[in-house]
């Protein structure tokens, strides 16, 4: 009797911990970034921010269709420009564009000459890396230390070269452009921008 009774509560307990959710880490500042690596539809290879090691690396999550996306583009290009022309900053771009919207978005890199790389998985809102990465919507920035943390997240266009300058001239880490992130529980959708 005691070793049914016992049984049933190692089983219970066990049903608890395996229903309960995993979280999803957070992409606040101070927290070290997630797994990103997918196919990059300029170079035509598989990339990952981990080739990116000891190298700050700017994230920026967009998309062809996104209207914001393309207005901020040709100021995005422009303010990241003299960071990559003197070494300090590595810029990897995730299109979250679909099948359909795909050809939109290679005309996108065409015409502004995109040479950095731009990761593309076919998923808009349900692609591994906007889940994993904890995204709330396009155009979404992050910038990742050479140590692989977030120092800064959620910056807007028009106060990227003062983000940007602050964390990579002074160092200091953790630099809030947004507010936090929450985990969101795996397996649980977000509420996608309409």
């Amino acid at each position: 009797m005691r070793r049914s009774v016992a049984g049933l509560l190692l089983l219970a307990v066990l049903v608890l911990i395996c229903a309960s959710p995993a979280y999803a880490v957070t992409t606040n500042p101070g927290d070290r970034a997630p797994e990103l690596a997918g196919w990059d539809i300029v170079g035509q290879r598989s990339v990952s921010i981990d080739d990116f090691r000891g190298q700050w690396v700017l994230v920026e999550f967009s998309a062809a269709w996104c209207r914001p996306c393309m207005k901020q583009l040709p100021d995005f290009l422009a303010a990241v420009q003299p960071y990559r022309a003197s070494g300090q900053l590595t810029v990897i771009m995730v299109s979250l564009d679909t099948p359909e919207t795909l050809p939109d978005m290679r005309r996108v890199i065409k015409d502004h000459a995109i040479d950095f790389p731009v990761l593309y998985d076919g998923g808009k809102y349900q692609s591994v890396p906007y889940l994993e990465w904890n995204v709330y919507g396009a155009p979404s920035t992050y910038l990742v230390d050479s140590q692989g943390v977030i120092a800064a997240a959620g910056c807007a266009a028009s106060r990227w070269r003062r983000c940007w300058r602050i964390t990579l001239t002074s160092r200091a880490r953790w630099w809030r452009c947004a507010p936090a992130r929450r985990a969101i529980p795996t397996g649980q959708s977000q509420s996608s921008p309409k």
